[in-house]
């Protein structure tokens, strides 16, 4: 994948977000599966970005039930791996991807994304991000591509995004002006360093997300 290639999907997928004429209309229609599992490669926040996200999260929880995000799961995800409902942890697969960031630690940086907003779907509530500068493309190819080399078969991110709640309960639309209220108005992240890589697994477990890492 090419940097523009990154920047235009991530582009699209944001402007998409925007448009929240679907969600007014039919309501919130969650998809947050009862178990799910996977193994993760992931940028790690600063503590303050991290506080930020988690009481966001929480006041959200407290208008309707959804995935909770706080210090212990707060990512931007790099990629995935073997995501599937009949997860089980493989320890020799989580030597092989701490290998792939090791054998590249020398030559990534430090990444800034600049969360200007935050979005919804009828499923989840993101911060939207934009980096500053090309090192979180770079990183993640990196990364990607050394994985693939020893074929391990990660996938470039998407976009740059926090995921800040994931829905748990259908709404309809006159029932959740408040939460919407909440997002609209709540102060935009800014700016945030990527100070750390972390290699793990998650589990996604009757609305509770936990992460392990390696």
């Amino acid at each position: 994948m090419e940097l523009k290639e990154f920047e235009d999907r991530q582009s699209t997928i944001y402007s998409e977000l925007r448009n929240t004429s679907k969600v007014k209309k039919e309501g919130l229609v969650p998809k947050v599966p009862e178990f799910q599992g996977g193994y993760i490669i992931a940028f790690r926040h600063s503590p303050e970005i991290v506080e930020r996200v988690g009481e966001f999260s929480e006041k959200i929880s407290k208008i309707i039930p959804s995935v909770v995000y706080d210090r212990s799961n707060v990512h931007t995800t790099i990629s995935d791996y073997m995501v599937n409902k009949d997860f089980n942890v493989d320890k020799n697969v989580l030597m092989e991807l701490s290998d792939v960031v090791r054998s590249v630690r020398s030559f990534l940086k430090v990444p800034c994304v600049d969360y200007r907003e935050w979005l919804y779907n009828q499923n989840s509530v993101i911060a939207a991000g934009v980096p500053t500068e090309k090192n979180f493309f770079c990183d993640s190819d990196l990364i990607v591509d050394c994985g693939r080399k020893r074929g391990i078969e990660l996938r470039h991110p998407k976009m740059a995004h926090l995921t800040a709640s994931r829905f748990l309960q259908k709404r309809e639309p006159a029932c959740f002006s408040e939460l919407i209220y909440l997002i609209e108005e709540s102060v935009p992240l800014g700016i945030s360093k990527l100070p750390a890589i972390e290699v793990g697994y998650f589990l996604l477990h009757s609305g509770e997300l936990t992460f392990s890492t390696q």
